[in-house]
């Protein structure tokens, strides 16, 4: 991996501190911040027990706080475009 990738994964790390346990759960897991594999829907679906959509409405509503609360910079390479 290099540098400068590993820096936005810090960055986020940090980030999704300020997020609630469910929603840090769930960046966590979809960027692979824990293990550095991204999960999918599906796999977080099965790791957290709740469905795919729910897990969709935690990781936009997380993103959408991130986005607030000023993410930028590098970090921002992981906040989706819609």
């Amino acid at each position: 991996m290099d540098t400068e990738h590993e820096w936005t994964r810090q960055e986020l790390r940090r980030a999704v501190e300020r997020l609630s346990v469910r929603e840090r759960q769930v960046i966590t897991l979809r960027c692979g911040l824990l293990d550095e594999q991204d999960h999918t829907l599906e796999e977080v679906s099965h790791l957290l027990q709740v469905t795919p959509e729910r897990v969709h409405q935690l990781e936009e509503r997380a993103w959408r706080k991130l986005k607030q609360d000023g993410l930028d910079g590098e970090a921002g390479a992981f906040v989706p475009v819609n």
